[in-house]
């Protein structure tokens, strides 16, 4: 499998598990006009998007197997 076809389908992944998670947190307080858990719940939103794009930073930077640095 190419690199980069690896790291879609990673990506994908993440993308989906963060909305699964934190994106129904945040949908579930705002639809429940509840500002306080909205506000906790973005910042949980954001804090998950702000890991997964240094996570995904530091893994294009390693080389993928079989190829060299």
């Amino acid at each position: 499998m190419e690199s980069s076809d690896a790291f879609e389908k990673w990506a994908l992944c993440k993308a989906h598990e963060i909305l699964s998670k934190e994106g129904f947190l945040l949908m579930d307080a705002a639809q429940a006009l509840d500002k306080k858990r909205t506000k906790s719940n973005a910042f949980l939103l954001r804090n998950a998007i702000a890991r997964s794009l240094m996570e995904a930073a530091s893994l294009r930077s390693l080389p993928a197997a079989g190829e060299t640095a």
